[in-house]
């Protein structure tokens, strides 16, 4: 009788390692990924604060264009986008 529960509770330990394992691997797999998104929180955060420079900026580019771009005609080929500004 013990025999037996010993070999079970030794097959019991043996899953237990594996999952130990498993879950180290996991562990690992998953700490690169964070460690991944921190760098990229910190990239974009980056773009972030620019953007909000560029928006200011951008609106008073549009107030002083928009004149300009309802004169514009915008012509689009496969691969590349060319504007051209009549001067109409």
């Amino acid at each position: 009788m013990t025999i037996s529960v010993i070999g079970i509770t030794e097959s019991v330990i043996g899953i237990t390692k594996t999952v130990i394992r498993i879950t180290k691997m996991v562990i690992r797999i998953t700490e690169t990924p964070i460690g991944m998104t921190k760098k990229v929180i910190r990239m974009t955060k980056t773009p972030i604060q620019i953007t909000f420079l560029v928006i200011p900026i951008n609106e008073t580019a549009f107030a002083i264009t928009s004149p300009v771009v309802a004169k514009a005609v915008s012509v689009v080929s496969p691969g590349s986008t060319q504007v051209l500004v009549g001067s109409s």
